[in-house]
């Protein structure tokens, strides 16, 4: 996965721009497209200020997870801080407004994983039993 980092990230775009659009619902200022070009430019300064923590965390020695746990938040904020720019909002309604995208992303992946654990039920229900047992603590 390391290797096509940037290839997922750039994928993941539609979904950003599909959960902007939707948390943004009552506000018709912009269409999908609007927002495919918004989190492209937004992904991409993402991406550079990675490339710098990443070069900073090379030379301090930090693990990848303490600088993944420490990168998330400021991805949410710099997200945040330019859709309350382009949209002209101020704090108390960007930050409704990101509880909101954050309440629908975690449906969204309740469901995406009830999806999937579905469809690999139907299609294996043993391997599915496996995968949980791999989970289970060791006798």
């Amino acid at each position: 996965m390391s290797e096509y980092q940037g290839l997922l990230m750039m994928l993941n775009v539609p979904m950003y721009a599909l959960l902007s659009k939707i948390t943004f619902f009552n506000i018709k200022k912009y269409n999908y497209t609007e927002h495919l070009v918004v989190f492209m430019f937004i992904t991409a300064q993402l991406s550079i200020i990675g490339v710098i923590l990443m070069l900073f965390s090379a030379v301090l020695g930090t693990s990848i997870m303490v600088i993944s746990t420490i990168v998330l938040p400021i991805y949410i904020i710099y997200s945040a801080y330019c859709l309350k720019r382009l949209y002209k909002l101020d704090v108390g309604e960007i930050i409704l407004k990101t509880f909101f995208l954050i309440f629908v992303l975690t449906i969204l992946t309740i469901i995406i994983t009830i999806v999937f654990f579905g469809g690999f039920y139907l299609i294996n229900p043993e391997g599915l039993k496996e995968f949980f047992m791999g989970f289970a603590p060791k006798k």
